[in-house]
């Protein structure tokens, strides 16, 4: 790979450019170290590795010589900056070289970022091989996880993103399975407990409850699915026996004792006219003519 602007080379940090000589092709990043990038980019596209299929790809058919390694700008830095503040405005003036040059060679239009970046169905299915067959995360690891996200609200923008990136999608039974064994046995702090309940008794504000889903009714298909899904499933002794635990000691409001005696009462009287219109049908069903008989 040759190098134009041999006289600025010793600068060390910057925004610098791979062109495909013969087709004036680029690709455009930034750099805190000129002649240690360089070394990044030319290992891995050596051993195959480079994250621009479109580099990679000259590279395999044209060879080293085909391109070439320039410096587009240098950026002088304050002393004392982190390296974090450096990336951050090194980012800044590769995103102005970006906007304006738009090089093809690129895997994203954004600096520093995958956004835009396209695996292959060959790549997807390593990565989900990969995640796979990682072992499960330390206590120590769930920990500061849950310490990161403690206290923290997802915006309205981002839940229903998220609604929409989960509409549809269906688990596998592997999937279930594992997450039904990630959680068996692990018990609840009080914390969260206290969460969930609070979490049930706001579901009552919800001037459109059906189903315990503000504002969102199941569908027939969905009624049939759940009511397909638990036909005929009994559940164990030691579950009875836990949700008889749960239950003790609760004391239920005079509110929720009259809507329970209203429903068992609408229950009730909905059977009672069942049979008796059955009972009415069969009569009918068994009548028959006078003629008939003689």
């Amino acid at each position: 790979m040759s190098r134009s602007n041999s006289s600025h080379y010793d600068h060390r940090m910057g925004i610098y450019r791979i062109t495909h000589i013969e087709s004036g092709r680029e690709y455009i990043g930034s750099a805190m170290d000129f002649h240690v990038r360089l070394g990044q980019h030319l290992s891995k596209l050596k051993h195959d590795k480079h994250h621009s299929k479109y580099l990679q790809r000259i590279y395999n058919k044209y060879g080293v010589d085909s391109l070439e390694f320039d410096i587009l700008e240098i950026v002088e830095m304050p002393e004392g900056l982190s390296d974090e503040v450096v990336k951050t405005i090194l980012l800044e003036h590769e995103q102005v070289w970006l906007d304006d040059r738009k090089p093809v060679m690129n895997s994203s239009p954004t600096a520093g970022s995958t956004l835009g970046f396209k695996h292959s169905e060959e790549s997807k299915a390593l990565i989900r091989q990969i995640l796979r067959d990682r072992p499960p995360a330390s206590e120590e690891t769930r920990a500061k996880i849950s310490a990161a996200n403690k206290g923290k609200t997802l915006s309205e923008e981002a839940r229903a993103k998220i609604s929409q990136s989960l509409t549809g999608h269906v688990r596998t039974a592997e999937s279930r399975a594992r997450q039904s064994a990630s959680t068996t046995g692990v018990p609840k702090s009080p914390e969260h407990r206290q969460a969930m309940s609070e979490a049930q008794k706001k579901l009552g504000e919800w001037p459109n409850l059906k189903n315990n889903l503000p504002g969102h009714p199941f569908s027939e298909k969905a009624r049939q699915a759940l009511l397909d899904a638990n036909l005929g499933k009994k559940q164990s002794p030691e579950h009875r026996a836990k949700s008889a635990a749960s239950r003790t000691g609760l004391k239920q409001s005079e509110e929720t004792k009259a809507k329970k005696s209203a429903s068992m009462k609408a229950f009730y009287a909905r059977k009672k006219l069942e049979e008796e219109q059955q009972q009415i049908q069969e009569d009918l069903n068994g009548d028959t003519d006078p003629r008939e008989a003689a």
